[in-house]
């Protein structure tokens, strides 16, 4: 009887567990809605920001030429077809490592496109996490604009 009663209590809190928790594991994310891919950045060490800004809109290998500056050349990044895509990013930060939960919406109502990022900060170090979060979607339409919110959600 012990027994199954241990069983039983084992297999409620797994079912509980994996039932509950919606947010990718350590260190991973998720893309949802009208994201076509992740642009990862595999060696941002090698890459300097323009300082100031924090969310972008890239539509152009103009601007794409303008915001990246790499020692190795632009050949160190995935191409981008501007034609077909468009280049978003938000930079978030937190301790050790980031659980992210991406979004973009498309309202053609009001011509905008809705970017969210709900992340959970699993700091438990004192190392710093950052990510910029750079996805591609779908070519963002001249009288479009992009609206960004990141919230972190708590443990």
């Amino acid at each position: 009887m012990k027994l199954l009663r241990s069983r039983s209590l084992f297999l409620l809190i797994a079912l509980s567990l994996a039932s509950c928790n919606k947010f990718p594991k350590r260190g991973q994310s998720l893309n949802k809605g009208s994201i076509i891919s992740s642009y990862d950045i595999k060696d941002d060490s090698s890459i300097r920001f323009r300082e100031g800004i924090s969310n972008w809109v890239i539509t152009s290998k103009t601007q794409f030429d303008e915001l990246f500056v790499t020692p190795f050349g632009k050949d160190s990044l995935p191409p981008i077809d501007f034609n077909q895509h468009t280049l978003i990013g938000c930079y978030i930060t937190g301790s050790c490592q980031l659980r992210i939960i991406r979004e973009v919406s498309i309202d053609a109502s009001q011509k905008k496109y809705n970017y969210s990022i709900l992340y959970k900060d699993n700091g438990a170090c004192f190392a710093k996490a950052i990510d910029y979060n750079f996805v591609l979607v779908p070519k963002l339409p001249a009288d479009y604009t992009v609206t960004f919110k990141a919230k972190e959600k708590g443990l």
